[in-house]
């Protein structure tokens, strides 16, 4: 036990309650910092996933010609010229981190995209957010129009060739090109496709990850790119030669429609869905 008189000889040293409560907010203050840090990055990341990158949608032609099954002598088709006419347009994306996202466009009096082989043709821009995408589709609808062509098909007494057009002209799909049979001879050529029918495309992400990356500081292109060659591929040049020719502005033309060559119009529309590929180009 100590004396009264020892328990003077040691320093005593007081603490006010204000004193404690600074003490204790010093204490808490660097985690507190840590938490609005930890919060900071957590918003940005946030934000940056939400922040839009601007897509450019387009349609080419693969520049290459479409051999045809012969018997030694070369014969191709080329296309040359491709013309849509869209309804409407549906886009679904898939994200690995954020939310997924869709959007749909409707083309009043329809949304009229032509391309030629060598001068692809951009069907719209669209803003999408920035993102690791593990899937993105889209859907392009054409839609059969009935407006008349106003004309009869009549044919010319002298060769027996029509010479009105046998389609519509407004059809939703027109393909123009030209064949060049085994002498050399090139013949033009017209596919008018009339139908309400759904084009869907899913991207091909182009690399092992198997993803597609959108980002702001990237140029986003999504390319739609039509291969003559796979559409081409269940016709021979023997359907070609003894097809049945129309007049267009004078000059005798192929005209493949559901009114004209139709046996090679009905092998042509097997496979005209799966003629494109969807690319995204980064």
């Amino acid at each position: 036990m100590f004396s009264g008189s020892n328990l003077s000889s040691f320093p005593v040293v007081l603490r006010t309650s204000s004193e404690n409560n600074m003490k204790n907010t010093l204490s808490v203050f660097p985690l507190f910092i840590l938490l609005c840090l930890f919060a900071g990055l957590t918003s940005c990341s946030k934000d940056e996933l939400t922040k839009p990158a601007t897509v450019s949608l387009r349609m080419e032609i693969a520049e290459e010609k479409a051999n045809m099954r012969t018997d030694g002598s070369e014969s191709y088709v080329k296309i040359l010229k491709t013309r849509y006419r869209f309804s409407e347009m549906e886009f679904q994306a898939y994200r690995r981190n954020g939310n997924d996202y869709f959007f749909n466009r409707n083309f009043e009096g329809g949304l009229v995209v032509v391309a030629q082989e060598g001068k692809p043709a951009e069907i719209l821009s669209f803003d999408m957010p920035q993102g690791v995408y593990e899937r993105i589709s889209i859907s392009l609808k054409v839609r059969k129009m009935t407006a008349e062509t106003g004309n009869e098909v009549t044919e010319n007494k002298k060769n027996s060739i029509p010479q009105v057009m046998p389609f519509n002209p407004e059809s939703g799909l027109i393909m123009e090109g030209f064949y060049t049979n085994t002498h050399s001879e090139q013949i033009p050529l017209i596919f008018a496709y009339n139908f309400d029918e759904v084009f869907e495309y899913s991207a091909d992400p182009g690399n092992k990850e198997g993803t597609i990356a959108v980002s702001k500081s990237s140029n986003n292109e999504a390319s739609i790119r039509f291969n003559p060659s796979y559409w081409m591929q269940l016709i021979n040049s023997r359907m070609l030669q003894s097809a049945k020719l129309t007049l267009v502005n004078g000059t005798p033309t192929i005209i493949i429609s559901e009114d004209s060559n139709e046996h090679i119009f009905n092998l042509l529309t097997s496979r005209i869905k799966n003629a494109s590929k969807l690319n995204f180009i980064n």
